[in-house]
């Protein structure tokens, strides 16, 4: 999809997924016919979210956690910054109580639960901090697709896995520094 989405846009295929409640105004109209035409919602008038507009929706992690934090009154929207230690230590803690259950859980279900839990407090870690999450994923992603499988043996992992995924010769980290400018 060469274009983002709005805002308003998401909000409009969250309201057709039952995620949220809102007016069908004029607005909403223009929105479905841009999202219909996008394949992202079956044609009107019976408008309904297709595959496609839900995986939209499972893109949108960051913006849910925005959208919780907001609720909550915990918004955070300058630039980014080292978080105030009283909440880089409630942070922190909150993460190793995410990450301790995900080790002591047993059944998958708990396991699932436990993995949501640690990524939706991260999200919003990074939230608070005012970082471009959406953007240092992309790029992190981009490096990352660059990696290559560890030898069977794990030899050239540093974890000494096979599971592993490395580094190969040439390989470049992203460049984050832009997004990080106090």
């Amino acid at each position: 999809m060469p274009d983002r989405l709005t805002k308003h846009e998401i909000d409009v295929l969250k309201m057709l997924d039952g995620k949220l409640e809102g007016e069908w105004g004029a607005w909403v109209s223009v929105c479905l016919e841009v999202l219909s035409s996008r394949g992202l919602c079956t044609p009107g008038p019976d408008y309904q979210i297709t595959p496609a507009g839900r995986q939209i929706l499972a893109e949108s992690f960051f913006q849910d956690v925005k959208d919780f934090h907001e609720k909550f009154g915990l918004e955070y929207c300058g630039r980014p910054r080292h978080l105030p230690v009283d909440t880089m230590e409630f942070r922190l803690k909150f993460l190793g109580e995410e990450l301790q259950e995900y080790a002591l859980s047993v059944t998958l279900e708990d396991q699932l639960d436990a993995l949501v839990d640690l990524v939706y407090v991260a999200l919003g870690t990074a939230y608070l901090h005012g970082f471009d999450f959406d953007e240092a994923w992309c790029r992190v992603h981009a490096a990352n697709m660059k990696k290559v499988r560890a030898a069977p043996d794990g030899s050239d992992s540093k974890r000494g896995s096979s599971h592993d995924v490395v580094k190969p010769p040439g390989w470049q980290p992203p460049d984050l520094s832009d997004l990080v400018q106090l």
